[in-house]
């Protein structure tokens, strides 16, 4: 069972904010007909049915983006219940109980990602056959402080051309032409 965040529970958590807070206004433009402990009652009623549901929402979350997307929504809810003088404590302590269950996924979802990296890396050398290949490895890596000249670098990579293959020497490396010094 897939939990739809945005369909299903921030409508239900809207409603649940929006019902509180027009209690809780009720309430104080009724003069004391209708007490604010009456309205606070309810949500304490309240806040622990959704604490539990959060809870078991949490326990139905396959990936850390939807228990991010969660959690964030609780703590917003939370933050704007707060603001009018709400008791939060049971849906924060809901969502700060599933912590480990968040690391849990997130380290199952790193593993996943290195094997897929290791399963697709070839561990190919990087090949560097040409100044045209080298301007554009140095540039994309931030290695232009290393001044490793393209003939140099060209002479490390031959080992990663194909076999029979001589390394290409550079003719001119920026109008000037590589001495191989460096």
């Amino acid at each position: 069972l897939a939990l739809n965040i945005n369909q299903l529970l921030k409508p239900y958590l809207a409603r649940v904010l929006g019902y509180f807070l027009l209690e809780q206004a009720v309430s104080a433009a009724s003069q004391g007909v209708l007490p604010r402990a009456q309205t606070d009652n309810e949500w304490a009623s309240a806040s622990l049915l959704i604490a539990n549901e959060v809870a078991a929402a949490c326990d139905q979350l396959s990936e850390t983006a939807a228990f991010l997307q969660l959690r964030t929504l609780v703590h917003l809810t939370c933050f704007s219940l707060d603001l009018h003088l709400f008791s939060t404590r049971p849906l924060r302590e809901a969502i700060d109980a599933t912590r480990e269950r968040y690391v849990l996924l997130l380290q199952e979802e790193c593993r996943k990602q290195a094997r897929r990296a290791v399963r697709e890396d070839n561990f190919d050398p990087v090949a560097v056959l040409s100044p045209e290949d080298w301007r554009h490895l140095v540039s994309d890596h931030e290695l232009e402080s290393y001044r490793l000249s393209p003939t140099v670098a060209a002479q490390f990579s031959a080992s990663s051309a194909p076999k029979g293959t001589p390394p290409k020497a550079p003719a001119d490396v920026g109008g000037q032409k590589d001495s191989g010094g460096g």
